[in-house]
């Protein structure tokens, strides 16, 4: 005699809202990695883990569906609210009141059907769903399809029409659900006749009811969605996906664990190197500001360039390499806009220290020509007429000027060095353990047992 094929267990070891918030950790620990600590190997470890993670996801964002049915005025509404512990869905005495679908499950829970009603209740695990549906002999293709992607579906039969064609019908469509129950509701209180009843039932439809409910006393319907089956397809897969994303999960994290001396080598490299200098242009008379220009601009990229390669090549394996491909591209613009700015800042300086009485408009035009390439090449042919144009101050302006445009051409260097001490510091800041940690807790087993 069979007792109900299979358990509704799977769905409860599934998706119960521990698990759920394992995942979530586990999802948020792979987030926070710092992939450029990862050298080819490990990197496909570690997208396999994400891989899986989101797999788990999915798996627990599909519902597994719980479906009562029965007769019209079987009470499948009553053995509903038994199975949520609220009432969820409105019962009767003057029966049948269920009309529509109607899905109960948990705040957040996915839809069974766009048509049905969804009531929220707290006593249910997420994705759990508890289905109540209209009588079979009503709503039979609705019922049917339901059943077909259920998890468990409950029969409830009654002493008036446990031998019915509806019942007999819906109970071959409950075997097409991952396993099935039936209930015997409104049965009579005397233990003689309600045993024979039992047993009335059991032989005539071939499955032993879960169930006995006695017309009038409590509803209870133990064991109905408590134990966890071992051989359940859902339990399976979960269980094998959660296996190997917390196996990758820990391969990363100890690959993490064991790179962080490199992380440390790597930013005692980087500031030690010193910064290249950008090598000036000759510059005399003839010299194109634009030209001139161009060619610092080229010097500044060529400088950091250099700098990128000391410290790939002052260091040992292949963070370093991993860290210079994250770098930026180095941009020409802002150094190219810094030496304009600095030109007509140089123009100004020098002719604010002109003599008064040479400041005419041939006197500016020679300020403006010559104020650049002094203070590029102080010793560059400066007309003579120039210096007699400057004031003591000259000196002193063309150190200035030398001075600022210096800063201007090493500012691209640090901005590099600070660029790699960025990517390296963030790296250095991840903690492998919280990954560690929460993969082991997926499973619950560590790598002795994984």
């Amino acid at each position: 005699m069979d007792a109900g094929g299979g358990s509704v267990q799977g769905v409860v070891f599934c998706w119960n809202g521990s698990v759920t918030t394992v995942l979530s950790e586990l999802k948020s620990a792979l987030s926070e990695v710092p992939t450029v600590l990862l050298d080819d190997d490990l990197l496909h470890v570690f997208e396999d883990a994400r891989a899986g993670a989101a797999a788990l996801e999915a798996l627990a964002a599909q519902p597994s569906i719980v479906v009562v049915v029965g007769a019209g005025g079987s009470g499948k509404s009553t053995v509903v609210n038994a199975i949520v512990g609220s009432d969820a869905v409105s019962v009767s005495p003057i029966r049948p009141t269920t009309t529509r679908v109607t899905a109960v499950g948990a705040s957040g829970t996915p839809p069974v059907d766009a048509a049905a009603e969804h009531v929220v209740v707290s006593g249910l695990p997420p994705g759990i769903v508890v289905v109540d549906t209209p009588p079979w002999d009503v709503a039979e293709e609705t019922v049917r399809s339901i059943m077909g992607v259920a998890a468990l579906s409950i029969v409830v039969v009654t002493p008036a029409r446990y031998g019915d064609e509806a019942i007999r019908e819906a109970l071959g469509a409950a075997r097409s659900s991952d396993s099935f129950r039936v209930v015997a509701n409104r049965m009579p209180q005397g233990l003689p006749l309600r045993e024979q009843l039992e047993d009335a039932i059991a032989e005539r439809l071939g499955v032993i009811p879960a169930a006995v409910i006695a017309e009038g006393d409590p509803v209870i319907v133990p064991g109905l969605i408590n134990d966890v089956p071992r051989d359940d397809p859902a339990t399976a897969r979960h269980a094998v996906l959660s296996r190997a994303v917390a196996g990758s999960s820990r391969r990363v994290a100890e690959g993490l664990t064991q790179v962080a001396r490199e992380v440390g080598s790597l930013e005692r490299v980087i500031n030690t190197v010193s910064t290249p200098v950008p090598e000036l242009p000759p510059v005399d008379e003839s010299s194109d500001w634009t030209e001139v220009r161009d060619s610092l601009v080229s010097a500044v990229m060529s400088a950091v360039s250099s700098f990128d390669d000391a410290v790939e090549s002052g260091h040992d394996g292949g963070l370093a390499s991993r860290v210079r491909s994250r770098l930026p591209e180095i941009g020409s613009e802002p150094t190219t806009a810094s030496l304009d700015a600095w030109k007509d800042d140089v123009s100004q300086r020098f002719g604010s220290n002109a003599r008064v009485r040479f400041r005419r408009k041939s006197g500016r035009a020679l300020v403006e020509r010559w104020s650049w390439i002094v203070s590029i090449d102080p010793n560059a042919g400066v007309p003579r007429r120039f210096d007699s144009l400057m004031t003591d101050a000259k000196d002193s302006t063309v150190t200035v000027s030398g001075e600022m445009l210096a800063e201007i051409l090493q500012e691209p260097v640090e901005a590099r060095r600070a660029e790699w001490r960025a990517i390296v510091d963030s790296a250095g800041d991840y903690r492998p353990g919280v990954l560690f940690a929460a993969a082991t807790a997926l499973t619950g087993e560590d790598d002795a047992h994984a």
